[in-house]
């Protein structure tokens, strides 16, 4: 397990919680490590510190149910970015569930796609599919979050979007841990790489004791492809 990495996600998962009494303590931890490793997600994480530090508790609450709950464009439940309200999404909660159940992590009152779930299960997944995890859900995911804000902002003509250098952060993150390019965040989709027709995705995604050539098929099929395939053998 990299102890390093476990602590900053851990870290950075709990700032995609709703805000608590703790939150701005938690943004100055994280910040502070990461300038301490020389990471380049400190700098964004410094910038979100800033606004932390001098916004209220309820103005923290009120930014982030408007920038999470009340956008679905920039949802924190990677499900929800990937397939939308596809068949394909509800297996890929159900195997979220199952890779947490494995590694003994405990839910919250989100939805198993919520960012601090799979943020839990990066954090202490062996190497290799916790990197296909980053590279196929995580990136795509976290792009279409950052568009989703920069478009916000555009349409509002330059209304400030304080939470952006958080999700902007987890960006950096996730690229630097993975060794992954800058591209991963707008991944187009002839670039992904999905399971053959009639390969059911929830078996087709490595975990233990099973493998496969992906950790999930992006270009979700439709829900009747689908039941036509299990229905036509």
């Amino acid at each position: 397990m990299n102890a390093r990495r476990q602590q900053r996600f851990d870290a950075i998962a709990r700032l995609f919680r709703y805000p608590g009494d703790e939150y701005a303590a938690d943004a100055r931890t994280l910040a502070e490590r990461l300038a301490a490793e020389h990471s380049v997600a400190a700098e964004p994480m410094l910038e979100f510190v800033t606004y932390t530090e001098n916004a209220s508790l309820s103005e923290l609450e009120e930014t982030y149910t408007r920038t999470f709950d009340l956008n679905p464009s920039c949802s924190p439940e990677i499900g929800w970015h990937l397939f939308g309200e596809e068949y394909v999404r509800g297996l890929f909660m159900v195997r979220m569930r199952n890779e947490m159940r494995e590694r003994g992590l405990e839910e919250t009152g989100e939805l198993p796609d919520h960012l601090v779930h799979v943020l839990a299960v990066l954090a202490v997944m062996e190497e290799a599919p916790a990197r296909e995890l980053a590279r196929a859900c995580l990136c795509p995911a976290i792009g279409k979050m950052l568009s989703s804000i920069d478009k916000q902002q555009a349409k509002e003509q330059a209304a400030e979007q304080p939470f952006r250098p958080l999700v902007a952060a987890l960006a950096e993150l996730i690229l630097e841990e993975f060794d992954l390019p800058s591209t991963a965040l707008a991944a187009k989709e002839e670039d992904l790489h999905p399971l053959p027709n009639g390969v059911d995705p929830l078996h087709g995604m490595p975990c233990s004791g099973c493998s496969g050539p992906e950790f999930v098929p992006l270009n979700a099929r439709s829900a009747a492809q689908v039941q036509h395939e299990e229905t036509h053998p």
